[in-house]
């Protein structure tokens, strides 16, 4: 029996990994798969409980719903549309430094907020659409933001710091300063990299959107308060 369920799980992760390279929604890919795989060991309810227990977990709560509540609400009160317009002059201007620069911050930016999915969201809201407002196509904008979401790796409250340092018996900053130079020389790397590949594919500049919500409208009355408020939460961090 327990030979059948072994061959059952490898037979499952195969699955998965096919769904995934197929581009099938991760989510869902991931969440049919894990109650699969309950209902196999005859323990249906275990899926549903770590999906209650985790959705009640303080990081998920802060980390991440905060930020994509945030972004809701920039859009919906039409901040986002008054960065935008104010910036997008500028940015144009700006030319290849766009994408190493977004990469850049937003790696900052997530040594302050360690979860990179709650940094994808709250920088991403703000930076993808600046980018594409300055020429950038949407994959390169999202390569640029995705490129620097382990900032996080030179923050204490990562769980992998302290579990190293736990291992190694050593404070948590030792661990951090151990590999602070090869994290920080990777990020430059990734980011002069994603520059180069952005210039071949011409990625960095040029790009038109057809979306409307996408466009610089050039009548649009900017209001600075307005445009600011999108960069307070970044700020404070």
């Amino acid at each position: 029996m327990e030979t059948l369920k072994i061959l059952i799980a490898i037979a499952t992760i195969i699955a998965v990994v096919y769904f995934l390279i197929k581009k099938y929604d991760t989510k869902l890919v991931l969440l049919v798969a894990g109650v699969f795989m309950a209902l196999v060991a005859l323990e249906p309810m275990t899926a549903f409980d770590a999906f209650a227990k985790r959705m009640t977990t303080g990081g998920l709560i802060q980390a991440i719903c905060s930020v994509l509540g945030f972004a809701a609400v920039m859009k919906i009160t039409g901040c986002d549309k008054h960065m935008i317009n104010m910036l997008a002059g500028v940015l144009k201007r700006t030319g290849i430094f766009l994408v190493p620069v977004a990469t850049l911050l937003t790696f900052s930016i997530n040594i302050a907020l360690p979860s990179a999915a709650g940094c994808a969201a709250a920088v991403g809201s703000i930076f993808i659409p600046l980018l594409i407002y300055s020429g950038v196509r949407p994959v390169m904008a999202a390569a640029a933001v995705f490129s620097g979401t382990y900032g996080s790796m030179l923050n204490p409250g990562l769980s992998h710091n302290p579990f190293v340092a736990k291992l190694a018996n050593v404070p948590v900053l030792e661990v951090i300063n151990a590999h602070k130079m090869a994290t920080i020389s990777s990020i430059v790397v990734a980011a002069i990299t994603l520059a180069i590949v952005a210039i071949y594919l011409k990625e960095h500049k040029g790009y038109v959107s057809t979306d409307e919500d996408f466009k610089v409208d050039t009548e649009f009355k900017v209001n600075p308060i307005f445009a600011l408020v999108n960069i307070v939460p970044l700020v404070i961090l």
